[in-house]
């Protein structure tokens, strides 16, 4: 639908099996019920991974980390328009697994995303927030040692996390862990990041913005944009790494 605001010109479609996609032909007959909610937080995230990207200077490289991506094609996007460098991906590994089938069935029908550097898909499950972060320091490295913010060639990488209705199916203290998770690893390699949610923060129970930026601000992170919705996924914004 090119009247839509996420229109990826078809990159979303050819990621479905076939079956899927005669279905989808079909969608003048399916009323815009969850439809709308889910095509605003995207259009909210893609808007708001965009500003960061142009905010970023020119000699940095961008890794955007989607948390629970799913089937979501904003990495594949962003590489495609070549608004990144690296994409990680990190679900579980049901998860990555069928994804990795369609990204093979996508180049086929994308036969130019070719020349490009895929997602990279990690197998995880969030409610091990202590595996969540091991993976994760080792995400944040991919491109250099421990500590140091620079690759072999001397650029400087900027981390972008994204989190999409993921946290409303993790276990009661795993939210706010992670997001805890986020801010240390990059701390911890002298890291720059960014942080853009469009889910559900613990301990805020509305759109309340004093409890949203207690919530971040507790774990690493100071509120840029709180735009909250309707829905479970009800919390969208973005952060700018805490540093003391």
């Amino acid at each position: 639908d090119r009247s839509s605001p996420v229109f990826d010109d078809g990159l979303s479609y050819d990621l479905l099996p076939s079956g899927w996609r005669k279905i989808v032909k079909l969608r003048r007959f399916f009323p815009r019920l969850h439809h709308g909610n889910v095509e605003l937080r995207t259009a909210y995230l893609d808007q708001t991974v965009g500003g960061i990207i142009d905010s970023i200077p020119d000699d940095h490289k961008i890794r955007l980390i989607c948390m629970g991506a799913g089937y979501d094609t904003r990495g594949v996007k962003m590489l495609e328009r070549k608004r990144v460098e690296e994409v990680v991906e990190l679900d579980l590994e049901s998860v990555v697994c069928g994804k990795q089938r369609l990204f093979d069935r996508l180049i086929k029908r994308r036969p130019w995303l070719k020349e490009l550097r895929m997602p990279t898909l990690v197998p995880c499950d969030f409610n091990d927030v202590e595996d969540v972060k091991n993976k994760l320091q080792t995400v944040v490295n991919l491109n250099g040692k421990e500590g140091c913010s620079n690759d072999k060639d001397g650029c400087e990488w900027h981390a972008i996390f994204v989190f999409e209705g993921v946290m409303i199916y993790l276990d009661e203290g795993v939210p706010s862990a992670l997001l805890d998770v986020t801010s240390t690893v990059l701390k911890k390699s002298n890291l720059a990041g960014s942080l853009c949610f469009a889910d559900r923060l613990e301990n805020v129970p509305g759109g309340d913005i004093d409890m949203g930026m207690k919530e971040l601000e507790g774990n690493g992170w100071r509120v840029k944009d709180w735009c909250p919705k309707p829905g479970l996924a009800r919390h969208m914004g973005s952060a700018e790494l805490l540093v003391a």
